[in-house]
């Protein structure tokens, strides 16, 4: 009984405090065994697992990739940092651009470099979707091409002007940490015309004009989604 009781306490002393410890891993792969004692909005804080009589030492939260506690929860900083990460959904009103009046849309992140996005406007729909060639993973700009379909029908007492075509931007996004958004964009319009009373046109015609756009939006959280 007595060495039962011994080899129970060898285990509580030895074995339990080398699982008693924080995780803290970074960016760049390297893993710090550590007893965090305060993350806030820029920092981590902790000792040193090996010496927690030593000094506090602290690494930008911008470094770190996650957080593994001893009692298995994990934070997991990069998806808080990487707004098209943690914000994938939005709503935003279009002001011209493939929406050409004045339209809503709904856009999601598939990935923080694809995003696809659906509208309609007072005058007709559009599909399509973007790819951010330039959106570092932590900045909350990102610099796009896009692709959208687009159809209008302009009536006035009867049909005005009715076509498709393509419209291809070259823009800007940005997402606030509170989810507000707003997209600059300039692009080229390539539209299949049916009919347009106001340019004259009575057949199909094809038209290269240029464009600009304005979004105005909020991304939500993707734990709200999630509820």
């Amino acid at each position: 009984m007595t060495k039962f009781i011994l080899l129970i306490s060898f285990s509580y002393f030895f074995i339990t405090p080398v699982f008693a410890q924080d995780v803290i891993i970074k960016k760049d792969g390297s893993v710090i065994k550590a007893k965090v004692w305060e993350i806030n909005a820029n920092d981590v804080k902790y000792k040193q697992y090996e010496n927690p009589d030593g000094p506090f030492y602290i690494t930008p939260k911008l470094d770190v990739k996650s957080v593994k506690y001893e009692n298995g929860t994990v934070d997991n900083f990069y998806e808080e940092q990487n707004i098209r990460k943690s914000r994938p959904f939005g709503l935003a009103l279009n002001i011209a651009g493939s929406a050409l009046t004045v339209g809503l849309s709904a856009n999601w992140f598939i990935t923080p470099r694809i995003n696809a996005e659906a509208g309609f406007s007072i005058s007709g729909y559009h599909v399509g979707g973007k790819y951010f060639f330039m959106a570092k993973e932590y900045s909350k700009w990102g610099f796009y091409l896009g692709a959208n379909y687009f159809y209008f029908n302009f009536t006035a007492g009867g049909p005005v002007a009715v076509g498709s075509g393509v419209y291809s931007p070259v823009g800007a996004y940005y997402i606030s940490s509170d989810g507000l958004s707003l997209g600059l964009e300039l692009g080229v319009m390539y539209s299949n015309i049916h009919s347009n009373m106001i340019l004259g046109i009575a057949e199909k015609e094809f038209v290269f004009t240029g464009m600009g756009g304005i979004k105005l939006g909020y991304h939500f959280k993707r734990h709200h989604l999630n509820k």
